[in-house]
């Protein structure tokens, strides 16, 4: 018998973006089971079995930036630094696309495989909204796919697209998005190398600092 193998996902993104809509059209039900460790903020996280896979999907708070410091930004941030996640689906409205992406970038900053998952598609359509889904696709160098969550519309693809990122061992290629000045450039770097000091965990992500 073939053993399953175990894919870790974090869902990620502002808050109304559909994300837990998402959430709950992949494990079949809202699976809140209490709260973070020490926070009173709500845990949402289920499974599910797709094919030969097991996943574990976190749907984490929805915030608008990991640089702040409310409760709801520094579980997620800690999460998606500390524990093992194998990929976020960054949720998206595309009818808001541009304060979704100020996050999206945010998200590509921490080098982890990455699906951004645009939903409300219906809604971009009926306003006649023009988004160019493989033109986001070459700026990220990421997968972009069409979600229309209440509806369950790519959801498969989007476990679909998992596995194959899953399987082939998917990084986002080592480009900086992140342009801030020579100065502030320099400091940063000073900031990493003072990091990578202390722990090998981090030394692949230039977000932290």
């Amino acid at each position: 018998m073939t053993e399953r193998k175990i894919i870790n996902i974090a869902l990620a993104g502002n808050a109304n973006v559909g994300k837990s809509v998402i959430f709950n059209q992949l494990t079949g039900m809202n699976q809140c089971i209490g709260n973070w460790p020490g926070k009173t903020v709500e845990k949402c996280e289920g499974k599910l079995t797709f094919l030969n896979y097991d996943f574990n999907i976190v749907d984490l708070p929805g915030i608008y930036s990991l640089s702040t410091y409310s409760i709801e930004e520094i579980i997620s941030r800690k999460f998606l630094i500390g524990e093992k996640v194998d990929l976020i689906i960054n949720v998206i409205d595309g009818t808001n696309l541009e304060r979704n992406l100020f996050f999206t970038v945010q998200l590509i900053g921490l080098n982890l495989p990455m699906i951004l998952a645009v939903n409300q598609i219906d809604l971009v359509r009926k306003r006649k909204i023009k988004i160019n889904l493989d033109k986001l696709e070459k700026i990220f160098k990421i997968p972009v796919i069409p979600v229309i969550a209440v509806h369950g519309r790519g959801v498969h693809e989007l476990l679909e697209k998992t596995i194959e990122m899953f399987e082939n061992e998917f990084q986002i290629p080592n480009e900086d998005f992140f342009k801030f000045g020579k100065e502030v450039e320099i400091g940063i770097q000073k900031l990493i190398d003072e990091i990578n000091n202390y722990t090998d965990e981090l030394k692949d992500i230039k977000y932290p600092s």
